[in-house]
């Protein structure tokens, strides 16, 4: 479970500083939980059975689901500290020929995500490598080699929230983590003291 979810320490330990503006607008944090809920609740407030759960990296419980977000094929996952919910995943699974259908992907994400919370606030596009800068039709390409990464934020009262696309070694991968604002300094808290017990 553990290397599977290595995107979302990625994603969420640059998450952790993230600033935007946006207003909550139907009461729930993800999907229809909230900030704070028990792994009881969590499940009750879902219509399936989850796929797996457990422990996993800074979290006490990792509960994942399978379904379909957006009509694409999706993992989301519900992470626990202390019997409270922290954080939540959304990891996108569809498989492409042609890589630019990921970037397709990411704009329709992000125009969801905007429609909901607003223009985010931070929205980066991000070249380690220009040798396929000048080639758009080779974005896809740029992305899954590593050379391109794709990055948007939104906050709201409670939750910060970012939309990641990124690649290496011509694997392609999409993710939407939100992180309840007040438990920030726990996560990180877990996060140290899951790293110091491999010491």
């Amino acid at each position: 479970m553990q290397e599977r979810y290595t995107f979302i320490a990625i994603a969420l330990f640059g998450l952790l500083t993230a600033a935007a503006a946006a207003q909550d607008q139907d009461g729930y944090d993800f999907r229809k939980t909230k900030w704070g809920m028990t792994p009881a609740q969590v499940k009750a407030s879902e219509s399936t059975s989850p796929i797996e759960e457990g422990p996993s990296g800074q979290f006490d419980l990792m509960i994942i689901y399978s379904g379909n977000v957006a009509n694409l094929q999706t993992l989301y996952s519900y992470h626990f500290i202390n019997n409270k919910l922290v954080s939540t995943f959304y990891n996108f699974r569809e498989s492409y020929v042609n890589d630019n259908m990921y970037l397709e992907d990411y704009l329709k994400i992000k125009e969801i995500l905007t429609r909901k919370y607003g223009p985010p606030s931070k929205d980066n596009t991000v070249w380690s490598n220009d040798l396929y800068k000048g080639d758009p039709q080779n974005y896809g390409t740029a992305v899954s080699v590593g050379h391109l990464a794709f990055q948007s934020d939104w906050q709201t009262p409670r939750t910060d929230i970012r939309l990641t696309l990124k690649g290496e070694n011509f694997k392609t991968g999409m993710g939407v983590i939100y992180v309840d604002r007040k438990s920030k300094a726990l996560i990180e808290s877990s996060k140290q003291k899951s790293e110091e017990e491999n010491f």
